[in-house]
């Protein structure tokens, strides 16, 4: 089975209510499709959590031995402001960011393909109950169920002043 992108997701999210059988008989794989890919971008959001905060620790004890060797006294503070404005911290920073916002876009996708699901069930109990029998007439026949009806009620108004 081959995945489909993000965007190639999103697009799927719509119902087409013509379709309901092949709606939700694609349902259960493309969920499947995005909660998978959901985790996989959770994890590696937490694998860049751990390089940056990593990144961060190794910044620290380089700027405590720089400090130690050229026998430079300095704060904790001044020590962790060094750390953060490292190159490898702010690389590892930036690549966080990413897989963070990354991992929320799928865990977002994920909800909606959920509700996606809940949304067919709905449907199908409207098609079920015939909800769409009466709005997939036409406006010609609606026109032709009218005059029917206007033709019946006349024949019926007739037929009672004769009685009279």
């Amino acid at each position: 089975m081959k995945f489909l992108s993000l965007e190639d997701l999103r697009d799927r999210l719509e119902i087409d209510r013509d379709a309901l059988d092949e709606e939700i008989s694609a349902q259960p794989s493309l969920y499947d499709q995005v909660a998978e890919q959901a985790v996989l971008a959770i994890s590696r959001r937490d694998q860049a959590k751990w390089d940056m905060e990593k990144a961060y620790i190794e910044a620290c004890d380089e700027a405590r031995y720089e400090a130690v060797r050229t026998k430079e006294r300095t704060t904790e503070a001044a020590i962790k402001e060094a750390a953060t404005l490292s190159k490898a911290h702010v690389t590892a920073e930036k690549t966080y960011r990413a897989t963070k916002q990354e991992a929320e876009l799928w865990d977002a996708l994920r909800s909606s393909f959920d509700q996606r699901g809940k949304m067919l069930r709905e449907l199908a109990q409207l098609w079920i109950a015939g909800f769409y029998q009466a709005s997939s007439v036409g406006e010609k026949e609606r026109h032709q169920v009218r005059e029917h009806d206007r033709e019946s009620g006349r024949k019926a108004l007739a037929a009672t002043r004769r009685r009279i």
